[in-house]
């Protein structure tokens, strides 16, 4: 049976569909960020021995791109807000938007933490 009755429509439970996409997202995630690191640690390598014949350079290097990987998947949501002047708005500012973000948090089996909207796109100033 479908977790959400309002996502059951043509006998497909969209939750289902909703958990293989974030195991996706997620497989993905972690497959750029190896690929990005990788990269990263050859131009390193290939740098280091150019320039000074040794390789313990690219060990600092590779070292650099897993804490900038890994500072930019954690900090990746707040730095989108900040450039964008999103806040954080109330279920009473945007009750639309709110019931769109609960059915989708109740979809993945997650509760809302937060919803931001940027004035930009948004209207509410």
């Amino acid at each position: 049976m479908c977790a959400v009755r309002l996502l059951w429509a043509g006998g497909v439970c969209y939750n289902r569909i909703m958990y293989s996409a974030i195991s996706q997202n997620k497989r993905n995630t972690l497959l750029i960020m190896t690929v990005f690191v990788a990269i990263i640690g050859v131009i390193g390598l290939l740098a280091s021995l150019y320039f000074t014949g040794e390789y313990y350079v690219s060990i600092i290097v590779v070292v650099c791109a897993m804490l900038y990987a890994w500072f930019q998947y954690f900090l990746a949501g707040k730095l989108a807000m900040a450039m964008t002047g999103a806040r954080e708005i109330e279920k009473k500012h945007a009750p639309e938007l709110w019931r769109v973000v609960e059915n989708l948090a109740m979809a993945s089996g997650k509760g809302v933490e937060m919803v931001a909207a940027s004035p930009l796109f948004s209207g509410l100033d």
